[in-house]
């Protein structure tokens, strides 16, 4: 499931040091040119199910053994990490709902964020550049999916212009087809989908619901 998956495409970033830093501008899925195979990983190590669909935003929860190991689905720069999960019950905050979660801007120009861990590596920090399949953490239960049973909540979307944009970065659009693709050895890379819904929507500059 988590073998890594070829695609073809071509690109300026052929090392580490040339992919954009956390402060740097971060490109557009269509801007970014691959120069040279894109790989792709299922996020989840291990027996893992997930639905079609999710409740009131599209992403998907990926209910997988308590521990089990969280990776990169594509290279690319980690722009945020959040260690400390402080959401409430009685407070709900919606954009302190994921627990412990990090953020990717893949070399692909995606975005995709994964939450809800029980523990993120200590070596994956902002800045850092990862490959696909580079171990992230491990699947659990923070924030709201408390009791909910161990998953991890996985999002994509385009990249905007800060981090801290949480009713976008938790999903736009759903990753359904991309993680079934993953899961069966089939290339599909979201960089079109992505394109396409972002012309479509733009950067909400806030939340639409809740």
């Amino acid at each position: 499931m988590a073998a890594l998956l070829a695609i073809g495409c071509t690109s300026e970033r052929t090392l580490p040091a040339d992919a954009p830093t956390a402060a740097a501008p971060l490109p557009t899925a269509a801007a970014v040119v691959l120069k040279e195979q894109r790989q792709y990983a299922f996020p989840v190590r291990g027996k893992a199910q997930y639905g079609r669909a999710h409740h009131d935003y599209p992403a998907a929860d990926i209910f997988a053994r308590c521990g089990a190991a969280v990776v990169a689905p594509v290279s690319g720069i980690v722009v945020d990490v959040t260690r400390t999960d402080r959401w409430r019950g009685r407070v709900d905050s919606p954009r302190l709902r994921g627990g412990l979660s990090w953020t990717l801007v893949g070399d692909d120009g995606v975005r995709y964020y994964g939450s809800h861990l029980r523990r993120i590596e200590r070596s994956v920090r902002p800045g850092t550049w990862v490959s696909a399949g580079r171990r992230l953490g491990q699947v659990g239960e923070t924030g709201n999916a408390a009791g909910t049973g161990c998953h991890l909540h996985f999002g994509i979307s385009p990249v905007c212009a800060a981090v801290s944009d949480w009713w976008v970065r938790r999903g736009a659009l759903s990753p359904y087809p991309i993680l079934r693709a993953w899961e069966r050895g089939r290339n599909h890379a979201p960089v079109g989908a992505v394109d396409r819904w972002r012309m479509r929507h733009g950067c909400p500059r806030r939340p639409t619901g809740e």
